[in-house]
């Protein structure tokens, strides 16, 4: 383990500025939010975007409704790491982050172990945020749900409209609630 990934672990992964992983030097990414990204797919499907939202597991956003058929989708994009095994395989992520699976998960329980410490009533209005550069990944046919009604999307049974496959992990702070907090996901 690294010095830096030993310190963050000892501070109990409540505050870091940054997980780096390799990434080639010559992508840029867009920084656009969870809104952004999901109003306009197409356009950002495999960039490398840089996106701050609300974070429990997945990037929330206070977006417009998203409906296909009867199916209305979620205001959320799906975060993976490379090594997720809930990761859509289609298209590979053939980089290295510079963090493992326990370090990036004890990190994510230790901001939300400070977020249930705040008083009742800052809970209201206090939510864990996080900026993360990925890989967009979406639908190449766009949204769509299969002949039996359920969504061809990502996550865990399909349900999200986009993923975002991590490439760097930045600043993951509890600040203001747009829409109230939304706890993490049964994932940490």
């Amino acid at each position: 383990m690294s010095h830096f990934a030993g310190l963050l672990l000892a501070l109990g992964g409540i505050t870091f500025s940054t997980l780096l992983v390799h990434f080639p030097a010559t992508e840029s990414s867009a920084k656009i939010t969870v809104c952004e990204a999901l109003m306009d797919l197409k356009r950002f499907r495999g960039q490398t975007v840089e996106i701050r939202g609300e974070f429990n597991g997945v990037l929330l956003g206070n977006c417009p409704d998203v409906k296909t058929n009867n199916w209305l989708w979620p205001k959320a994009i799906y975060v993976a790491a490379p090594w997720d095994p809930a990761r859509s395989r289609e298209v590979p992520a053939d980089w290295e982050v510079s963090f493992g699976p326990t370090f990036y998960i004890e990190a994510v329980r230790g901001i939300w172990k400070r977020w249930e410490a705040l008083p009742p009533s800052q809970r209201k209005v206090q939510t864990v945020l996080a900026t993360i550069v990925g890989r967009l990944d979406a639908r190449e046919g766009g949204l769509a749900i299969d002949g039996s009604g359920l969504p061809n999307g990502y996550g865990e049974q399909g349900t999200y409209p986009a993923q975002l496959v991590i490439m760097e992990f930045k600043d993951l702070a509890i600040g203001p609630a747009e829409n109230g907090a939304h706890p993490p996901l049964d994932k940490f």
